[in-house]
């Protein structure tokens, strides 16, 4: 499967269809990143200022997905269109057959060991961040992974990113989504893998965690992210899909 083919429709969500991202996308993925992550635990910790600087937030988040976008041998990204072609009647926010509406996306790493064509927006100075807590972040997640999941090598599909509009949910479309890139991996034989980000002290995002231990992902280990002298702090749990054992029922 290429970033640019046709991806399979299987799964649950018959509601909506899916279909690989190009640059003309990439406004609305913006506006879904921005509006589907408000209490999204990971942003709300990274990101404190994005209320203040709505113009570089946009900026950044744009500016990250079409990172993604450029390496199509590495990212599958792809959206998720709901509209009365998908089977959905025209209504209030609906699609139609002519125009669907773009109501989630996904990012699939599946080249993990690939360098990146572009900066990490995270680690760049901007006024939405703090950068002491998006570099703990990316500490946290090169050690889960260095551990936990460089045992697969390139052998694993890490998801990186997984957002629907709030209005659209849940209908279905989060599971064919993250099931897009769980049967590619179980068709190679190989692990789904993902970070899962909790706030600390709360149960804020412990329904994200939920929800991917439903498609079948076990927790492996769980790390906490606290900068020195701030009481705020993010419980990060590494989560594995293992591939079905030969002969066994995936």
């Amino acid at each position: 499967m290429s970033g640019n083919q046709a991806l399979p429709q299987s799964g649950t969500g018959a509601a909506f269809k899916l279909r690989a991202t190009t640059e003309k996308d990439l406004g609305a993925i913006t506006v879904i990143h921005i509006e589907g992550l408000i209490e999204d635990p990971q942003d709300m910790y990274c990101l404190p200022g994005r209320d203040e600087h709505v113009g570089e937030h946009w900026k950044w988040a744009r500016e990250e997905y079409w990172g993604y976008v450029q390496q199509p041998d590495r990212y599958y990204v792809f959206v998720l269109e709901e509209g009365a072609s998908a089977g959905v009647g025209a209504g209030a926010g609906a699609g139609t057959a002519a125009n669907p509406t773009i109501v989630g996306f996904a990012v699939w790493d599946v080249a993990v060991l690939t360098n990146n064509a572009g900066q990490n927006a995270r680690l760049v100075v901007r006024g939405d961040a703090n950068t002491n807590r998006c570099e703990a972040v990316e500490d946290t997640a090169a050690t889960l992974f260095s551990v936990h999941f460089a045992q697969w090598s390139e052998s694993q599909a890490q998801l990186v990113a997984l957002v629907v509009l709030p209005a659209f949910r849940p209908r279905g479309g989060g599971t064919k989504l993250a099931n897009c890139g769980i049967n590619f991996a179980r068709e190679n034989g190989w692990p789904a893998t993902q970070l899962c980000w909790c706030a600390g002290g709360s149960r804020s995002g412990g329904g994200s965690r939920v929800f991917f231990e439903h498609l079948g992902f076990v927790t492996v280990a769980t790390e906490v992210v606290r900068v020195q002298g701030e009481e705020e702090w993010l419980v990060c749990s590494a989560m594995v899909r293992y591939p079905p054992a030969q002969g066994e029922m995936p």
